[in-house]
């Protein structure tokens, strides 16, 4: 049933770095087109007044036809924590006051009975209100504004509330706020996920095991869907699966690292030699109910890929390539003059194929290749792209000519590094005599990001 059309979405993040506005928000547009979900900037309006939030804020107000789509929303979000329905606004008290009772309605009604006990909080954004205060600017909604009848109930109440003061761009000397929302609490967001799915509680990890916040992120970009299929070619202990297959797609991977794709050898773990034998990509899906989403995991080289391209086959492809800093990049090569003469080996020798450098420049192109051939019309290659904030360009971003720029995401890892999520969308079908290019010359050099991450001078 439709209620309000104008919603604050409150955000939170432990991973995402300073930009968690840009990557929040843009988790909520591409979640909610994910879903056929009509969701709009609100504009500046009588009834509420809406304040444009700034770029480094915590929150954004959206305009959502219905209250159940905000459900829907909640229902995949992890940057957000809560969603609320906006009653009214005003740059002070007075003004919000009147902002609320100029917009009560008769959908709102059923809140004031006296059956349904209510409490009602105060979120500061910019700056923490103190509980002294919080006592005292709820008493500055009077009795006439918000006429509840029900009881107050502080522990488990029907309705929650809150006064929302934005002080973003308020000098600190300066004690109002620079705008103040009040509204109801229609839902909270997927934060609980992240205990859920949290590395340490995890049967099976790696050096580069990805944090839950970022891989349900990254699935949220892909626009990650029952029955969708996923692919990560570079799939380590497979969290970008875990979130995906969460999202009831079909999950795969591939990885040249025989260790983490047979689940053998040394552990990542704290005082803990070898990793045991339970220990699999496969388990870490059975841990959380998610087997049946898994296809398979495969010992395979990025550069030297064992798929047919004669058709698309993936809906997404969502990856994290090694840049150098935990693990580096590989693929299967001779480093000297003299490659080994198979044959001579005999039929019961067990052979390892020798492993060289893969320059990320190479890594980036055949990326985007091979999304250019292996996804769907429409389908999204989701990735991170390591930089030197102080030399990138736009000309730093591959290209290909079958894939289309949708989302570019800063992640600040230092003052001097850091890395951009970048999320392209396939238009066109799959031309062998087109290729990738990069314009910088920045990924042509061995470990090209590994020396400007330890030496940035």
């Amino acid at each position: 049933m439709k209620t309000s059309d104008k919603f604050l979405f409150l955000f939170g993040a432990n991973k995402t770095g300073d930009n968690l506005f840009d990557f929040a928000v843009s988790e909520v547009h591409s979640t909610a087109k994910t879903l056929g979900i009509k969701a709009e900037e609100s504009e500046t309006c009588d009834c509420p007044f809406i304040r444009h939030p700034l770029i480094n804020s915590s929150y954004t107000v959206l305009n959502v036809q219905h209250t159940d789509h905000v459900h829907t929303l909640l229902s995949r979000l992890i940057l957000t924590k809560a969603a609320i329905e906006v009653w009214g606004g005003g740059q002070n008290y007075d003004e919000l006051n009147r902002s609320i009772v100029n917009c009560r309605d008769d959908s709102k009604r059923k809140y004031f009975d006296e059956k349904v006990s209510f409490c009602m909080r105060v979120k500061g954004i910019g700056r923490k209100v103190q509980m002294t205060d919080q006592r005292r600017k709820i008493m500055l909604l009077g009795d006439d504004t918000l006429p509840f009848m029900g009881p107050v109930n502080l522990s488990a109440p029907d309705e929650e509330y809150y006064i929302v003061e934005d002080y973003m761009g308020v000098a600190k000397e300066e004690s109002e706020p620079a705008f103040i929302y009040f509204g109801r609490v229609v839902g909270e967001g997927q934060r609980r996920l992240l205990d859920t799915y949290s590395l340490t509680k995890r049967k099976f990890i790696g050096n580069t095991s990805m944090d839950p916040e970022i891989s349900f992120f990254m699935s949220n970009m892909a626009g990650v869907r029952s029955s969708s299929l996923v692919f990560d070619p570079f799939v380590g202990s497979g969290s970008i699966l875990v979130s995906a297959a969460h999202y009831g797609a079909f999950v795969l991977g591939g990885d040249i690292n025989y260790n983490v794709i047979h689940g053998t050898g040394k552990s990542s773990r704290h005082n803990v030699h070898f990793r045991k034998d339970d220990e699999s990509i496969l388990n870490n899906l059975r841990q959380y109910g998610l087997q049946s989403q898994y296809v398979d995991v495969l010992l395979s080289d990025a550069a030297q890929h064992p798929w047919r391209l004669n058709r698309p086959l993936f809906d997404a492809i969502i990856t994290d390539p090694p840049y150098g800093i935990r693990e580096g990049s590989r693929k299967v090569g001779v480093k000297g003059a003299t490659m080994t003469d198979l044959q001579s080996l005999g039929p019961d020798v067990l052979h390892y194929p020798e492993q060289k450098e893969y320059l990320l420049e190479q890594v980036f192109k055949d990326l985007l290749e091979f999304a250019a051939a292996t996804l769907v019309i429409g389908g999204k290659l989701v990735y991170f792209l390591p930089v030197n904030r102080t030399e990138y360009s736009a000309e730093f971003v591959p290209t290909h000519p079958a894939l289309k720029l949708v989302g570019n995401h800063e992640q600040v890892l230092n003052t001097h590094s850091s890395r951009r999520l970048i999320v392209m969308k396939k238009m066109a079908h799959f031309d062998r005599s087109l290729e990738a290019e990069i314009q910088s010359n920045f990924y042509s050099e061995s470990n090209s990001f590994r020396k400007k991450y330890f030496k940035p001078v």
